[in-house]
């Protein structure tokens, strides 16, 4: 038993699964709250004079959060880390270019493949595995993660076996396999591309239940609506569940097609329609969006004020690795969506917890704080929350839990857990300082 006491600002995030229009900005805020937890489960929340003096509280290991902001971890659900960062060679290592090197104009690194094709699956895991720990040092605990849009079953496969090879160590991973068009394909190629995708990669990787979801590129780079129509339907056909990816540069068929097909989520949505977002928000569809991504590329920004406003399910994502972001630090990406989307600090969060789960499909485990949940907390160093979004690039994430186990404390913090002293008899519990 754990008791992570005397927050003070707890942000529960207690209310619907998936947060839309002024949903968003309910974070459930309890001044000078508590989280017991039993096990890897959230046995109860609120109060720290209520928490505290629970039966089960007082055999509990403490850890002290005075003074804190304690809340979900972040679920970042979109990442590509197999295969780790954009490679650079020698000559541009040293002067980056507006996007990063070898990436298409939709942001996607088509170079990804080669390193995991030449990469052994165990050199594969230790890479991804730093990514993670880096992850999980600012305050991640769940995470999806993207194959390789290579279309090689060898290389394809290969990397959703590390992504499942890495589940729960220590993060929640959510494997998808991610159908992108090849760059070295032309455009008469398109039906043996086609063929390809759902004659033998779909049915392999279903077969040996590498991934649950299927992305498909829509974006003008990738499939016409045609092909990708053929794609998601064989794929949900097969038992796939869908997410749609949309393109950076220009307009494509993503939102109308995530609206008609259900698809679990839609990402980037840079340049959704109008009449595309009345439709959105009137689906299931939860809206990914990659401010780092579009900053990174020095391209245009989703118009996320309009999708919260008309009632969309709007998500934030790192969208780190190959798919393009710069950063796992989720407080960045927080930072991004509120200084270039116009997002408020509450909106910001929400999306990358609550509404991030229920697009990995993890809402009744992880995204807010509410008995019977995972464990999944993180503690930072700062008194309100809407400081977090304020500082680009800097961690104030003091303490990772995942399913009750820390799994990182900040150098120095005074977090761990110890036995938590029963008070004297007519002597009233300790209160935060």
């Amino acid at each position: 038993m754990i008791l992570i006491r005397g927050a003070r600002q707890l942000l529960t995030l207690q209310g619907p699964a998936v947060r839309r229009g002024g949903q968003l900005n309910e974070l459930s805020v309890i001044v000078d709250g508590s989280v017991l937890v039993d096990g890897d489960k959230i046995l109860r929340v609120g109060p720290t004079r209520q928490v505290e003096n629970l039966r089960e509280a007082r055999r509990a290991q403490v850890i002290e959060a005075h003074g804190k902001v304690v809340m979900p971890g972040f679920v970042d659900s979109c990442t590509q880390i197999i295969g780790g960062a954009p490679v650079l060679d020698d000559f541009k290592r040293h002067s980056m270019p507006g996007h990063a090197v070898g990436a298409g104009p939709d942001g996607i690194h088509h170079g990804s493949f080669r390193t995991i094709r030449n990469t052994s699956p165990a050199a594969l895991r230790r890479s991804a595995t730093r990514w993670l720990m880096i992850a999980v040092a600012h305050g991640t605990t769940s995470l999806e993660v993207r194959s390789a849009q290579a279309l090689h079953l060898a290389t394809e496969g290969k990397a959703l076996r590390a992504a499942r090879d890495l589940n729960g160590k220590p993060l929640d991973i959510q494997p998808v396999i991610l159908v992108a068009y090849p760059p070295e394909a032309g455009p008469q190629e398109s039906a043996a591309v086609v063929r390809k995708v759902i004659e033998e990669l779909l049915p392999d990787i279903q077969r040996r239940a590498l991934a649950r979801y299927c992305a498909v590129d829509v974006s003008a780079e990738g499939f016409s609506a045609g092909s990708a129509r053929r794609i998601i339907e064989f794929a949900m056909a097969t038992g796939f569940k869908l997410k749609i990816h949309t393109g950076l540069r220009r307009a494509d068929a993503g939102a109308r097609l995530a609206v008609e097909m259900r698809a679990a989520s839609l990402t980037h949505a840079a340049f959704v329609q109008p009449d595309e977002i009345v439709a959105l928000a009137e689906s299931d569809v939860v809206v990914t969006l990659l401010p780092g991504v579009s900053y990174q590329q020095s391209a245009k920004f989703a118009p996320a004020r309009d999708l919260i406003d008309s009632g969309v399910a709007v998500a934030l994502a790192s969208g780190f690795g190959a798919a393009g972001g710069p950063t796992m630090n989720m407080s960045s990406v927080l930072s991004l969506a509120c200084s270039r989307m116009d997002m408020t600090a509450a909106e910001a969060i929400s999306a990358a917890t609550a509404n991030g789960a229920a697009a990995l499909g993890l809402a009744t485990l992880a995204g807010s704080l509410e008995p019977g949940k995972q464990a999944d907390v993180a503690i930072f160093d700062t008194g309100d929350y809407r400081e977090m979004p304020y500082y680009l690039g800097i961690n104030l994430c003091l303490l990772t839990m995942k399913k009750g186990r820390v799994i990182y404390r900040a150098p120095g913090y005074p977090g761990g857990a110890r036995p938590m002293r029963a008070p004297a008899r007519g002597e009233k519990p300790p209160r935060p300082h």
